[in-house]
């Protein structure tokens, strides 16, 4: 079985967001540690939305099909499933740093409330 791990450095990231908007001594350990896991999973959303985006037509609507199928766990098993259907599609045409930076922009516009569609 595959160990879900996060990012440090995306953790870090979605930290200095929530510092940027709250005071982090003043709500708290736990809110902050609820808020930074919410912009994690939220960014990880996200990035998979924006990869899947980023493909031909014709590639992203077969994985979306595959996608859709598989429930949304972050158990070792699905992440494992999840990854062999990105591995089979055909990802030569995306450019990942493109996508990496819009999808950070992106999460930090909807929570600080900066631009593009209001956070959920």
């Amino acid at each position: 079985m595959v160990e879900y791990r996060r990012n440090p450095l995306i953790e870090q990231f979605c930290y200095g967001l929530v510092a940027r908007k709250y005071d982090p001594e003043a709500l708290g350990g736990p809110e902050v540690a609820r808020l930074v896991d919410e912009l994690y999973s939220r960014f990880e959303s996200l990035l998979g939305r924006n990869i899947v985006e980023a493909l031909p037509a014709e590639e992203r609507e077969a994985l979306r099909r595959k996608l859709a199928a598989e429930p949304l766990r972050k158990d070792g098993e699905s992440l494992a499933r999840m990854q062999g259907f990105f591995e089979e599609a055909d990802l030569s045409g995306v450019d990942f740093a493109a996508v990496f930076r819009f999808t950070v922009q992106e999460l930090a516009d909807r929570f600080l409330g900066t631009g593009g569609p209001p956070p959920q």
